[in-house]
């Protein structure tokens, strides 16, 4: 494999891991939604707890 080779494989790799880590951080996102909504339904019901 002559450098040209080398440098377009590695570009298409980096092209690869790119996409992986936007998709990687775009499920983090939906992840902290979700937790951040049970966490704010986990406090409504102490909160009820305490006061109903």
């Amino acid at each position: 494999m002559n450098l040209e080779d080398e440098v377009q494989w590695m570009r298409l790799r980096v092209v690869a891991l790119e996409t992986k880590a936007s998709e990687a951080q775009r499920q983090i996102r939906a992840l902290s939604w979700g937790v951040g909504l049970l966490l704010a339904i986990a406090c409504a019901d102490v909160i009820r707890m305490f006061v109903g």
